[in-house]
């Protein structure tokens, strides 16, 4: 995740945790539980509230969610 902060290397990282975990990805920031953004903030040392920041409608989220590459996917 080098080149990616704060909100966008948070919302990343749930993007990627949640498609594994699902099999899709969150349609909001509201399928995510709080306990699972708390644990991954830690990991990727942002707080959980720079969450609050991502969009989850745009450009940067419908890259990620084009091409799975991007997260790490096959």
């Amino acid at each position: 995740m080098s080149g990616k902060r704060g909100a966008t290397r948070l919302g990343f990282a749930m993007l990627l945790k949640f498609s594994t975990q699902y099999g899709r990805f969150p349609r909001g920031r509201f399928e995510l539980p709080g306990a699972a953004v708390e644990f991954v903030a830690r990991q990727v040392q942002v707080p959980a509230s720079e969450l609050d920041a991502y969009e989850w409608s745009g450009r940067r989220v419908e890259y990620h969610r084009a091409h799975p590459s991007a997260l790490g996917l096959p």
